[in-house]
């Protein structure tokens, strides 16, 4: 992408005919391309990609079902994906999945107000458990709130070297990378313990996929980026056109005087 841009640079600059020193073209170059760049980081500000970055967070609230005779305990649990937003005074969207006798009972989605509590979705959906699934709900959500409930937490969060991969055009790579992270982690959340991880990735599905949305906007990327990468290009050249005026202006300047002296 960068060797591309600064062609069409150089380009420009040789059709304008204007001369520059070896220091004055390679500021010009630098300059129009972190124009570029800045345009394309612009364009995908809504998209997580700096190495760290958290793109989900997955909560999981679990616990049994009390020890009674003759019945065998049921693993219990409620799963929270949080998607931050990146638009100013919009606050995160919250999922949840509630599972119960082996599958998912309920489902939600909850927009949070931006400096909103999570406690406040968390509890909204508690009621809603608690109203809607009635012959289960009171049982859910009583052992929801005993004090034998665990509550883990882990960020998803974009690979190293993921932006480079995306600009390089290597999209298969990086969503494999993306994949391979995101089910480490879950995997580390859970420490191996595979029917906790069955609940959350089953959670992830019912609640509109959520845990395969991140892949699913980079795989997007794939069409974008060439016309985005164009996009960029002319606003490169753009810039370097209005940094050459002071340079056309001293030109005409010395021909002016040129003529004045013959």
């Amino acid at each position: 992408m960068k060797k591309g841009i600064e062609q069409a640079v150089l380009e420009m600059i040789k059709k304008s005919g204007v001369e520059l020193g070896e220091g004055e073209l390679e500021s010009i170059i630098d300059a129009s391309f972190n124009t570029a760049s800045e345009h394309i980081s612009n364009a995908l500000s809504c998209i997580p990609l700096k190495e760290g970055a958290t793109h989900t967070s997955v909560l999981v609230w679990y616990a049994k079902t009390p020890e009674m005779p003759g019945t065998v305990q049921k693993r219990v649990a409620l799963v929270a994906f949080i998607v931050p937003s990146f638009e100013t005074g919009i606050g995160p969207v919250a999922r949840f999945g509630a599972w119960y006798d082996d599958k998912i009972i309920f489902s939600n989605c909850y927009q949070m107000e931006s400096r909103e509590m999570l406690e406040n979705s968390v509890n909204v959906t508690l009621r809603a458990v608690e109203s809607k699934c009635e012959t289960v709900g009171e049982a859910f959500v009583s052992v929801m709130t005993s004090p034998d409930i665990e509550k883990r937490h882990v960020d998803l969060v974009a690979p190293p070297g993921l932006l480079e991969m995306i600009v390089s055009g290597d999209y298969n790579k990086a969503i494999a990378r993306v994949r391979e992270l995101d089910y480490g982690r879950i995997c580390d959340l859970c420490r191996s313990d595979l029917d906790l991880i069955n609940v959350i990735v089953e959670a992830g599905r019912v609640c509109d996929g959520v845990l395969a949305q991140y892949a699913s906007k980079i795989s997007r990327l794939a069409n974008e980026m060439p016309m985005l990468i164009q996009e960029a290009k002319s606003h490169a050249v753009h810039a370097a056109n209005d940094l050459l005026t002071p340079y056309r202006y001293e030109a005409a300047s010395d021909k002016m005087t040129g003529w004045a002296t013959w």
